[in-house]
């Protein structure tokens, strides 16, 4: 497995084990009372965190419909992402709303890689890193990618509206 794609992928779940390992470190080293609620309460604040900015649910479920939707004369963006990935709950705000956006007329595909189905979608776009945005025309070629977390909104509704 690639380096690069399990660290980003599974980002969250590796720095918050991580941090977690070093509090319980730091916890053992003097565990009173007052140490292990504070790792507690870290545990349970990291738990609120993913809760409250994971991506979400994927638009479609299984991914494998995503091929029934293109080439029907509109365009489509799809996003690849992971909700274990840190740079997809940061991209998330530039991304929510993307459809109420003036001049934009894109079906929005959202798919979990994380899931069986989402996997296969991630061999068969050949997926680098998550999160990756992939505009396609009206017929369903891929006119542009865009990967990482480092999304500009702007830059993502213009590209979004030369697809109409």
């Amino acid at each position: 497995m690639n380096p690069r794609r399990l660290t980003n992928q599974y980002s969250y779940v590796l720095v918050g084990s991580l941090a977690l390992l070093a509090g319980a470190a730091y916890v053992s080293r003097d565990p009173t009372p007052a140490r292990w609620i504070a790792w507690l309460a870290a545990v349970g604040i990291l738990y609120a965190l993913y809760l409250f900015l994971r991506p979400g649910e994927p638009t479609l479920s299984p991914p494998h419909t995503l091929e029934q939707e293109l080439g029907k004369g509109y365009p489509v963006l799809v996003e690849l992402y992971s909700n274990f990935c840190i740079a997809c709950m940061v991209v998330k705000p530039v991304v929510d709303g993307l459809d109420h956006e003036p001049g934009v007329r894109a079906r929005f595909i959202r798919i979990d890689i994380s899931t069986p189905e989402g996997h296969k979608v991630a061999r068969q776009c050949q997926l680098q890193a998550t999160p990756t945005f992939i505009g396609l025309d009206s017929q369903g070629v891929e006119q542009w990618r865009l990967i990482g977390g480092a999304t500009n909104r702007q830059d993502l509704v213009a590209r979004l509206r030369r697809l109409t």
